[in-house]
């Protein structure tokens, strides 16, 4: 029997028995659709962080005060933990502009850039935003994510001008702007005193806005949320003895070796009594790759237990499907067809029925996967860690081909593997004892 007719007579079984072919394809199509839907969705997100980390260069450290351990929650990373529980993290010790000065005499230094911070309210702005203060020029060298969509940067150190991120610009990303250059800003800054809280409202000029980063300033890259001031502008516009302690420093090393990034860090911590946390964009991307690979290898294990558990269902209803065609088997053996033949048959529906719900459970897991990305983003939203991490909006879904290949391997492997056996059992059977069967 030639090939296309086994092929043939497999399909033409099925298209009849259309009932028994959807129920076996069923534990296919939500196997393989947990599968994509998972893998796709972590490969998006791992994707998107990466791309967050992606706006500081691979030689540069972002240095901060160590946090305390009962301040430790969500993300973060970096540094030396206390190596106790008893060990504590001095709550008064502050990073200044003239800590400066030491990092400059470490080995291997580059560019050390200080960056003050501090949270403002704008009015039609629903979140906080940040205001930042550092060099233009200085800044420029260490990230390459400071570069103007709208407008032109000011690098002059006596600059009076203002920098917006790209949503504050374009918040609805349909060419609606919201400021733009040559506008003025106007914004709130709360201090408290003594006396209780005092607003004082500011105005600034806009000199340009910042391409979309689609990040945030999570390890000290630019944000589309942000409005930057050079530096010596921004102490004065705020209180000089409060513009004395940075937020945190951005360290560019003169290479981007893993041996003279640990060697800096180790000596920076030390000279600062582990007063201080130092984050690594290299390192954190290498850690963070590590730890999704171990999450979607969980994930891929529970979806491989619905294969699993799918198979089962396949060999139940492939033997009761072949029972209930026990006296056409016996027909076409009497006829004269081979057992071979017959479990070619067999084997090719089962084929079948494994790709077109491979086929199917790849569509249904990418409309998962998106309908999970955008759900997740709406529940979080941008001032969530997911949408903080992601870029400030949802998951992109990433369906590469080697995904789609693995899993059409997975559903056809599963379908074989437990529609065997019965294929096998049924072609084995006897004629004479297959005809006596009503």
């Amino acid at each position: 029997m030639l090939i296309a007719d086994i092929f043939q007579s497999a399909l033409k079984t099925l298209k009849t028995r259309k009932r028994q072919t959807f129920l076996t394809m069923l534990g296919i199509i939500i196997g393989i659709a947990a599968i994509v839907s998972l893998q796709s969705l972590g490969a998006g997100f791992e994707r998107n962080v990466a791309s967050n980390f992606d706006t500081l260069d691979a030689d540069t450290l972002v240095m901060s005060k160590s946090i305390a351990i009962s301040d430790r929650r969500g993300m973060g990373g970096g540094g030396k933990p206390p190596s106790s529980a008893t060990e504590t993290v001095d709550e008064s010790f502050e990073l200044y502009l003239n800590t400066s000065d030491i990092l400059d005499e470490i080995a291997h230094v580059e560019k050390v850039v200080p960056v003050i911070t501090r949270k403002i309210t704008m009015d039609g702005i629903d979140e906080m935003v940040t205001i930042y203060g550092f060099d233009f020029e200085d800044y420029s060298t260490v990230t390459s994510s400071f570069k103007a969509n709208v407008g032109e940067i000011p690098l002059e150190n006596n600059a009076t001008e203002a920098i917006i991120g790209n949503t504050l610009h374009d918040p609805w990303e349909n060419g609606t702007t919201f400021y733009s250059a040559g506008d003025n800003i106007t914004f709130t800054v709360q201090t408290f005193t003594e006396t209780g809280i005092q607003s004082q409202e500011i105005t600034l000029n806009i000199s340009a806005s910042l391409q979309e980063i689609g990040g945030s300033s999570f390890i000290g890259g630019t944000s589309d949320l942000g409005i930057y001031v050079p530096l010596d502008y921004y102490r004065f516009l705020f209180d000089p003895e409060d513009t004395e302690i940075v937020s945190y420093y951005l360290i560019k090393l003169d290479s981007d070796s893993e041996e003279v990034i640990a060697s800096t860090i180790e000596v920076i911590e030390t000279m600062f009594d582990n007063e201080v946390r130092i984050l690594s964009a290299t390192q954190i991307i290498s850690t963070m790759a590590s730890t999704f690979e171990t999450i979607q290898l969980f994930l891929t294990g529970i979806a491989a237990i619905s294969l699993f558990v799918a198979g089962i269902g396949i060999m139940n209803i492939m033997t009761i499907s072949l029972m209930q065609r026990t006296r056409e088997i016996g027909i076409l053996k009497a006829l004269g067809m081979k057992d071979r033949t017959l479990l070619s048959i067999f084997l090719t529906e089962v084929l079948l029925i494994g790709l077109l719900g491979s086929i199917l459970g790849i569509g249904l897991g990418f409309i998962f996967g998106n309908v999970a990305s955008s759900f997740l983003g709406s529940v979080d939203g941008t001032s969530g860690i997911l949408g903080h991490l992601s870029g400030g909006g949802g998951i992109t879904i990433t369906l590469s081909l080697s995904l789609v290949f693995s899993a059409i391997g997975f559903g056809l492997g599963t379908t074989v593997i437990f529609g065997f056996l019965p294929a096998y059992r049924a072609s084995q059977k006897p004629p004479v004892e297959t005809l006596r069967m009503e």
